[in-house]
């Protein structure tokens, strides 16, 4: 079964599934990763997909607003290697702005 997708306002997606229930799965992945359309802070849609790589070749997938330089970042799973976002701190609060942080470089950290 072929199905189109419209995932966001400048994101179309042509998908390919065996059934309803890998339909549902894939569109729900789609979503939690591309459904992202405006910044959590500033809410503009002036975001544009960001992959970053580090020394040991880690990479990192972001979502970057190029208005107010905040950033929203997905981790990877380990089976599977699907994206995932990362809304949440360690105790499991919710990041502010949804998940939007901006690195302070006096602190070197990432704040809301």
């Amino acid at each position: 079964m072929k199905a189109n997708f419209k995932v966001n306002s400048r994101l179309v997606v042509e998908l390919d599934v065996e059934n309803q229930r890998d339909l549902f799965e894939k569109l729900g992945q789609l979503q939690e990763v591309f459904g992202e359309c405006r910044c959590g802070k500033c809410q503009k849609d002036t975001i544009k997909f960001l992959v970053r790589e580090d020394k040991e070749s880690n990479k990192y997938y972001e979502l970057l607003c190029t208005d107010c330089w905040y950033r929203f970042s997905f981790g990877v799973n380990k089976v599977g290697g699907t994206l995932f976002p990362k809304r949440y701190l360690d105790d499991n609060s919710l990041k502010p702005n949804n998940g939007w942080m901006k690195r302070d470089k006096e602190k070197q950290e990432m704040v809301g």
